[in-house]
Order: C-alpha cells, then structure tokens, then sequence
C-alpha cells in the first residue's frame, strides 16, 4: 500500500483560496462601480430635467415682446435651474450656463456639475462631472392656444363705427392683424400696446348686434353660464383655440357670470394694476417696484370682422354689425394677450370688462392648426441640437 507523509505539502494546495478572495475583491469592485453609474445616471435625470425646465423658461420669455433680449431669457432660465435639486443638493448658478439664439429665438442651457461617488472611493474615484444640455425655441407664429377666455377681441379692438368709409378702423387698415396673417405696425405702436378697450361689452349698446355680446363658445355643447363663467375665472384645457379655425358666437350678456368670473380672476376690488407692457403693480397702485407677471394677464383668440362674411353675400362691412340671431361663426387670426382692469369700475358702462392690450400673437400665413404645447399661442418646445 502506497503510503503519504503527512508532513508533505503540495505546492498548489490553497490556490482556490487565493483565487476566490481576489475574484471577490474585482467582484465588489465591479459592484460599486456599477452602483455608482447607476446613481451617476440617476443625477443626470434629473439634471436633464432641470435644464429641460430651464430651456423652456428661457424660449417662453420671446413670446413677450416687451421682455428685453437676451437678458430676460438668460434670466428666466437661471432662476428656473437653479430652483431644482439633483438627490437634495441645490444646482447653483456657477453650474449653469445659458446661451441664447434672439435671432431663432431658442435657448440652450448646459448644467455641469461635479457629482461625488459613493463605493468607487475606495478605488480613488472621488467624484464624477455629468453634463446635460436642454434647447428650446418658440415659434415665430401662433398655431393654438389653451386657456382662452371664452371671449374674442375684433382684429380692430372693438371700434363700434370700424366700417366708416374714411375713418373706421377696417376701411383705413387701423387692424392688429392683416389680410395676409402678419402683425401690423399698429399692433406694435403706442397707440395699440397699452390701450384701454372694451374687452366684453356688458350693456345692448355695445353688442355687436342685440345678442352678441364678443362671447364665444369653446365647448361647442351650448356654453352653459357656469362653464362660461368657470372659462372666466380660470384655466379650462378644452377651451383651446386653433389658428384657422371658426368658432360660434355664444348669445346673450351673461351679466352675472361675468361680474363673477373676473372678481375671481383679478380679485375684487382688483389686486394688480397696469403700469405699463411688463410693469404690472401688486399690490394696486402701490408702485415700484413693478412685476413682469400678474394674475389679470390671460389670452384670447383675435377674430377678424372686418373680413368676416356668411359665404351668402353678408358681410360685417360696411353695416358694422352681425346679421342678428343664427349664431356665427368667426374665424381665430391670433392670439392677444390682455390685462384685465375691471369689471363695473374705473369708468366701466354698466359693468363693462375693461382691459389693455399688451401683446399679439400672429397666426401667419399658412398657419398650422394642429394642437401640440403652446404658450400664448406661439409653439413652445424642446429640440435637438443641430
């Protein structure tokens, strides 16, 4: 019988020892390298989240013509970045940079930021920098608009003698919007930007005939008081309008939900007023410093009457009028956005709604009528880099 000594040692002996502590070392290694992409993937989401944010902020300050470029959008984007945390530490300002395109109105934000690792310590990685970039653009021209109040403002600012041969508003052109879907020069004059206009007429003799009183029906189910007033008073989603599209004209003076719908929506008595395109006061009257933002700013869809006619030979020239009952219909040619001052005060008629124009958003020729993100009218989105 063969015999051991039990004292021999083999060379090879306890190798597998050796070889499962050093695989078990790469195998932890590899662990927490793959822990920490997975955290460092982690903050990018949400860094590109905030740049997203921040991208578009800045392009929704080109829909206001009245905020100073670049700085307005430069602005507008830091803030917005800068107000996000990436897993509970605050994104600073010296980790965003913000470049603006005022000529295609687009604005492209990098946030860059020195991310610390967790496990890969251990092997000297202390850190690790993760770099996300957002642009966004607006449109040069409105496509649609959700949140419309349920009313439109005439292309000529509600002129109750607009057809007058020689010196009504459509005979000499004096339109925010022309034939051709571009914003006129008088949109942007003194003359238009700021001025104070009938935005609903409360009393018969500012109706454009005995039942229209410049209301419009979103809904296309009748337009019930309580939706009309609810369209009043806040956002509602359906009440979108598209660039090129008709809409009917919603009957009766609905004197009540009016007077209700704008004390909830600008407060009463009102809580902001207007100082200037841009420069709203809150509180009323108090004076600077002044607001770029209030809550009496909404939108509503621009109709032009001075082209308006049935297709059956009637027209809204040169009788200034809509043809009674039959409920019309009025084509979308923009957007404008309006401060709304009162409704029943500063000099209203019989509880007028009182409003100023600040801005307006052109359909242009060939607009497109399809839905999809838009602010003001004018699309807002994200885009790729070129």
């Amino acid at each position: 019988m063969k015999r051991y000594d039990k004292n021999f040692v083999k060379p090879d002996a306890g190798y597998i020892l050796v070889t499962v502590a050093v695989f078990l070392i790469v195998l932890l290694a590899v662990v927490a390298l793959a822990v920490d992409i997975g955290v460092s993937y982690s903050m990018r989401t949400q860094n590109q989240a905030a740049a997203d944010a921040a991208a578009l902020a800045g392009a929704y300050t080109f829909t206001d013509s009245h905020k100073p470029q670049p700085a307005s959008a430069i602005n507008e984007a830091t803030k917005v970045a800068t107000m996000n945390n990436t897993h509970g530490a605050a994104i600073v300002a010296g980790d965003v940079t913000v470049t603006p395109n005022v000529a295609n109105q687009r604005v492209t934000v990098d946030i860059t930021r020195t991310e610390p690792t967790f496990f890969a310590k251990v092997m000297g990685f202390n850190s690790v920098q993760v770099h996300t970039q957002a642009i966004a653009e607006a449109g040069s021209q409105a496509s649609n608009a959700r949140c419309m109040k349920p009313v439109f403002i005439p292309n000529h600012l509600g002129t109750l003698d607009p057809c007058t041969a020689t010196t009504g508003a459509c005979a000499i052109g004096q339109v925010l919007i022309d034939s051709a879907g571009n914003k006129t020069t008088y949109a942007t004059s003194l003359t238009a930007v700021g001025a104070q206009f009938t935005m609903k007429p409360q009393s018969p003799g500012g109706a454009i005939n005995p039942s229209d009183f410049y209301e419009i029906n979103f809904s296309g189910g009748g337009g019930g008081s309580t939706e009309y007033e609810d369209g009043l008073s806040g956002c509602i989603e359906d009440a979108e309008a598209l660039c090129q599209n008709s809409y009917e004209v919603l009957t009766g003076d609905k004197k009540g939900p009016t007077k209700q719908g704008i004390n909830t929506l600008i407060g009463n008595p009102p809580e902001d007023s207007f100082h200037a395109p841009g420069q709203y006061q809150h509180p009323a009257g108090s004076g600077p410093p002044y607001y770029d933002d209030s809550r009496a700013l909404v939108s509503a869809p621009i109709v032009d009457l001075c082209g308006w006619n049935n297709g059956a030979g009637t027209s809204f020239c040169p009788a200034g009028r809509l043809p009674a009952g039959g409920n019309p219909v009025l084509r979308v040619v923009g957007f404008a956005k309006v401060f709304v001052e009162s409704v029943g005060q500063n000099g209203g008629t019989q509880g007028d709604v009182l409003a100023r124009i600040v801005d307006v958003s052109p359909c242009g020729p060939g607009a497109p009528t399809s839905n999809g993100s838009t602010t003001n009218g004018f699309p807002l989105r994200l885009v790729r880099a070129p």
